[in-house]
């Protein structure tokens, strides 16, 4: 999984950005949206930088995250927030006990990580409150209302945007956009891709997949997985719900 446009304007928000050396609260040097490797006295970066470095650093909590997908099958808000977490703890191992507690657990247990030493910050509180309220927060499907006419089917392929959805239905996927192309072999998809599908290389209902593009195919649409490409909707049915 990856971290949504909500959960990076969340961390934007709580980091703030500095494009000059400063020393955060822990006496680290900081700079951007909290980057801390490789800082140093009186460095100046650029806006561009700042956005580079907190992409290359959201990596590596996006993967301390989906370490534990395995067992929790995170929703894209439950992502966010803990993505948005780990980006200022480090890491949610203690905070999953890597990976025992239940979720209800994991959500009271955030709000106990707002103190520096032994006293309590108040911006920190304030961001594991939203990082729990965020947490909690439905992730709601998109509500698709499926017509026959081939004009309301050109509306509702209208929804679809670039994110993480739920699959429906047992998904084919394919070398193009449309059911012209040929579909995927099993040793073609990725290692995640084979996770979730048949022998024959079909993605199974319930699967969850990153969009990175969404393709118009008249009232088609068609998006754009690791694996390869996916109907989200398809002669006027929907295969797909967005997370």
């Amino acid at each position: 999984m990856k971290i949504s446009d909500e959960g990076i304007e969340l961390i934007k928000g709580f980091e703030g950005v500095a494009l000059f050396t400063y020393r955060c609260r822990a006496g680290v040097l900081t700079i951007g949206y909290g980057h801390t490797s490789g800082v140093t006295e009186n460095q100046v970066i650029t806006q561009d930088q700042a956005e580079s470095y907190l992409k290359t650093d959201l990596a590596k909590f996006e993967a301390n995250v989906n370490k534990y997908d395995g067992k929790y099958t995170w929703n894209q808000n439950e992502f966010d927030a803990l993505v948005s977490f780990a980006y200022n703890l480090g890491s949610i191992d203690a905070l999953t006990a890597n990976g025992t507690r239940s979720r209800s657990v994991i959500a009271d247990k955030m709000l106990l990580y707002n103190k520096v030493g032994k006293t309590e910050v108040p911006g920190l509180t304030t961001r594991r409150k939203a990082e729990r309220a965020l947490f909690l927060k439905d992730c709601k499907t998109s509500t698709i209302s499926i017509s026959e006419t081939s004009s309301s089917a050109v509306k509702e392929s209208e929804n679809y945007i670039v994110g993480t959805y739920k699959l429906t239905a047992n998904l084919k996927v394919r070398m193009g956009a449309g059911t012209n192309y040929k579909a995927k072999s099993y040793s073609q998809l990725t290692k995640d891709g084979k996770a979730h599908a048949t022998s024959a290389g079909v993605l199974k209902s319930g699967t969850r997949v990153t969009v990175s593009k969404i393709i118009k195919n008249g009232s088609d649409t068609w998006g754009i997985t690791p694996s390869g490409y996916i109907a989200l909707h398809y002669n006027n049915k929907s295969y797909a719900s967005k997370c």
